[in-house]
This record gives structure tokens, C-alpha cells and sequence, in this order.
């Protein structure tokens, strides 16, 4: 019949499952983790690289990944990947991992030391790491645990 062959050809074009490059399919299957990582690669050979840049974007393991931000929220964990963001020279990501580091929780004005500073007992070894550190302002204010509770009520 007439129209048909164009119809049918129209309906192909138009399929959201078809596997192409921009396909819906191809787009869902971009936000799995590793699997990003060999369709990149399919682009990559293919030459297609508005492909190739939209799943760089979209890889939940790249560098704003929602894996990676995850991972970034894990105190010691965010220190490996705040490293590797650092190897690859991408300093906002590096900056944003810093956030929830070690270094960060357990230093001078960091959540761990803040808490160690309210509990009997544990006070004084913040007070003897602040006196390590030099900070010989802060190990007396340390060893003062009624007036910390003070100041936190």
C-alpha cells in the first residue's frame, strides 16, 4: 500500500528503544555505574563525541558522579577520593572532598575533637593533642571540661 514504507520507516526513526547513540535506552544505561565506562568507550570508537561528553557527564562514578559524592561523605574514604581528584588535577571536586577528610574531623576545631573535649576522660587526651600540636591555648581550654559543658549548654 501506499505510505506504508514511509510510515513504517518514520516509526523506526522515531522508536525511544532503538540502540543509537542518543537513544532513550542508551541514555538509562549511561547512569549505571561501569557500564557508563563501556559505552563511553562505544562512542569513544564511533567518533561520536556529543555522545561521549554526555556520558563523561552523566558517569556516576566521574567526578561529579553521584557515587563519587557519596563516597565524598565518608570520612576516610573522601580522603582516597579527594587524592584522586587531586592526581587528576580537578581542584573544586579535591575541595569539595576535603569537606569530610580525617584531617578535617579529627584537627583543631574538627567534630571529633570538639566532642572528645565534653567527655570525661577523653578531654584530656584532646588536651594533651592540642599541646602536641602547640596549641597550648587550646590544651588549657580543653582541660577545663565544666566550663566546655558550660559553653555548649
Amino acid at each position: 500500500r501506499p505510505g506504508t514504507k514511509e510510515a513504517y520507516e518514520r516509526a523506526r526513526r522515531s522508536n525511544p528503544l532503538r540502540i543509537r547513540s542518543d537513544g532513550l535506552f542508551v541514555r538509562a544505561v549511561e547512569h549505571l555505574p561501569l557500564v557508563n565506562n563501556v559505552i563511553q568507550q562505544v562512542h569513544r570508537v564511533r567518533g561520536r563525541s556529543e555522545a561521549l561528553e554526555r556520558a563523561r557527564a552523566t558517569n556516576p562514578l566521574g567526578r561529579a558522579g553521584f557515587l563519587t559524592q557519596f563516597g565524598e561523605h565518608i570520612p576516610g574514604v573522601a580522603d582516597t577520593i579527594r587524592c584522586i581528584h587531586i592526581y587528576r588535577g580537578n581542584a573544586v571536586e579535591a575541595e569539595r572532598a576535603r569537606a569530610y577528610s580525617l584531617a578535617k574531623l579529627v584537627g583543631r576545631d574538627g567534630a571529633v575533637t570538639k566532642l572528645a573535649e565534653l567527655l570525661p576522660g577523653l578531654h584530656l587526651v584532646a588536651a594533651a593533642t592540642h599541646e602536641l600540636r602547640g596549641d597550648r591555648d587550646e590544651a588549657r581550654r580543653a582541660l577545663h571540661i565544666v566550663k566546655q559543658w558550660k559553653d555548649v549548654a
